[in-house]
């Protein structure tokens, strides 16, 4: 019999099939992750960050009545080099372990790509690892590896993070906690009104931008400007293969002006670990696709991580151009959200 997949708008789904939904992301991005460590969805959490998007559709899987597979489509307008285009990232592509094998992750990913065919928007991106089994699923269907994705680490209490992973990665991750920062920590807290005006002014100057929503904003921990940027910090739940589940700082949603040197981004990002090491988390991370940003990152005291790559499907070859541009350039807009279920 031929499993049928179907794709509901976000608003449609039942609390069960979110449910569902979050269970396959878990034991599916688990078992995946080198490190044994993996993002933690909770319903609650997945309502609320997919629910600060502008338009989102579901593909679903189902045997016997429960979600095997999933992924998800975001449709949102973004700035590439101050024009803007429509576009549509796919996330979380997922298949429960034990019904792996059997072709459910590619039947997913094809009915989420015919509906994005039927929206007919300029282009498509996802995020994944290169190399993986998803990225040569990718590559198959005509995405082109488009630029590299860095994700930062930066573990803030050695002794509790090492007990929250494997015995045989203790040596390997040791090197991480060496960093030392090499600029002076500048920065300031700010409200969500703020927040939203410095976003406005700064945020279309980095291409792959989409408005932050003031609701979006307000699920953050804490927004912080320095001199001519903003980020936000976030508590995100990760959890590890022994099924303990624990909060990370995510430093995320960096934008910053077109004559920004590195150093002085760095002190921002650097006021940002010091408000999360005062959470007493173990880990702090922050993804990274512009080559300002990593740099500000190091500067920090954060370790970059590569491996990833951002992976793009288009006939529109200005957007492709300048997308590239802009990488080449330095002034890509990062967007977490899209990049964290991936690592």
């Amino acid at each position: 019999m031929q499993e049928v997949v179907t794709v509901r708008w976000f608003e449609e789904l039942s609390l069960d099939e979110v449910n569902d939904i979050c269970v396959v992301f878990n034991e599916a991005f688990i078992r995946a992750s080198k490190a044994g460590i993996a993002l933690y969805r909770r319903p609650e959490e997945w309502l609320e960050r997919y629910g600060s998007e502008p338009r989102v559709e579901v593909a679903l899987l189902k045997v016997e009545g429960r979600v095997v597979a999933t992924t998800v489509l975001t449709f949102k307008d973004v700035v590439v080099e101050g024009d803007h285009f429509s576009s549509c990232f796919i996330d979380d592509v997922a298949v429960l372990p034990h019904h792996q094998g059997r072709g459910y992750g590619r039947l997913v990913f094809d009915r989420a790509l015919k509906r994005v065919e039927e929206e007919k928007v300029d282009f498509t991106m996802l995020y994944t690892a290169r190399g993986s089994i998803a990225w040569n699923m990718y590559r198959r269907r005509g995405f082109k590896d488009i630029f590299d994705v860095g994700i930062g680490i930066f573990i803030a209490d050695k002794t509790a993070f090492l007990g929250l992973l494997p015995r045989w990665l203790d040596r390997v991750l040791v090197r991480f906690v060496s960093f030392k920062p090499r600029v002076e920590e500048h920065g300031k807290l700010i409200s969500v009104d703020d927040a939203i005006r410095n976003y406005a002014d700064l945020g279309p100057t980095l291409s792959l931008y989409s408005s932050l929503s003031e609701k979006r904003l307000r699920r953050k921990h804490a927004i912080a400007e320095g001199i001519q940027c903003t980020a936000t910090l976030s508590l995100r739940d990760y959890h590890n293969i022994k099924g303990q589940v624990f909060h990370v700082g995510l430093i995320s949603d960096v934008v910053f002006s077109e004559d920004m040197k590195a150093s002085s981004l760095a002190s921002l990002i650097l006021y940002l670990i010091h408000k999360a090491k005062n959470h007493g988390l173990p880990l702090i991370v922050a993804p990274s696709s512009s080559h300002i940003l990593s740099e500000a990152l190091k500067l920090s005291g954060i370790k970059v991580v590569k491996g990833g790559c951002a992976m793009i499907l288009t006939e529109n070859k200005e957007v492709l151009r300048r997308i590239e541009e802009a990488h080449n350039k330095g002034y890509l807009f990062t967007p977490a959200e899209h990049i964290l279920g991936e690592y």
